[in-house]
């Protein structure tokens, strides 16, 4: 997502994920202090600290006069969401030091949507034969220092690497924007990972590791009856 070029600080400068959102509230309450400013996210209400931001935080506020009219710049976290869609955000004024005047609370309906991003793929190599351990791949090779066949991203959502039409050997897979799974500490597998090769199933041997951005895993690919 490309920086908000009206917002009036950038939380996330020079970070390749942005975690933040800005928040403009007309008619709010001055304060200085984020202690004075309740938000809630959908169900997440912003009570985070500097060392523990769960679930989410309020980072900044910035109280603005346009005008003669009182409204509050406020930079939050965004929290993890179970489910995609709209969810409200609330803003509610609790200073019980300052007195105030002007409405203490205010509610947009639709303001955030949650939505599941495409897994791409970042990277794909082929090792006819594979070291043994932990990886198919160490050090950036294969068995006997054999350079990994890479693969080529030719279009944005599309990648394309050439194997033996009889199979075997070990593709390692990297694929971005992938949701964090839990791997088996025996098996090193996961839970309903499929993997298709063309119209073919893969095999999938093993899952290297799993985070919020990345998941690399690799698999055995089968014979194909025709090449290309």
């Amino acid at each position: 997502m490309a920086p908000c070029s009206t917002c009036l600080f950038d939380e996330d400068a020079g970070q390749a994920d942005k975690k933040h959102i800005s928040i403009w509230i007309e008619n709010f309450p001055a304060t200085q202090s984020a202690a004075d400013v309740k938000i809630t996210i959908g169900t997440n209400v912003c009570t985070g600290t500097a060392t523990n931001p769960h679930p989410c935080l309020v980072k900044r506020v910035l109280p603005l006069d346009n005008g003669g009219v009182k409204s509050l710049y406020v930079t939050v976290s965004v929290p993890i969401a179970s489910v995609t869609g709209w969810v409200p955000i609330k803003a509610e004024f609790i200073s019980i030091t300052v007195l105030a005047r002007w409405i203490k609370s205010a509610e947009k309906a639709q303001a955030l949507a949650y939505y599941n991003p495409v897994p791409i793929m970042l990277y794909a190599q082929y090792c006819k034969t594979c070291n043994t351990g932990s990886a198919c791949i160490v050090a950036g090779l294969c068995d006997g220092g054999e350079l990994p066949v890479d693969g080529l991203k030719v279009e944005k959502a599309l990648y394309t690497i050439q194997i033996p039409k009889e199979g075997g050997g070990k593709l390692t897979f990297t694929i971005g924007k992938f949701d964090k799974v839990d791997i088996d500490a025996i098996t090193k597998l996961v839970a309903n990972l499929n993997v298709l090769i063309g119209t073919t199933r893969a095999t999938v041997t093993r899952v290297l590791s799993s985070s919020s951005k990345t998941m690399v895993f690799e698999c055995t690919p089968s014979a194909s009856a025709t090449a290309g």
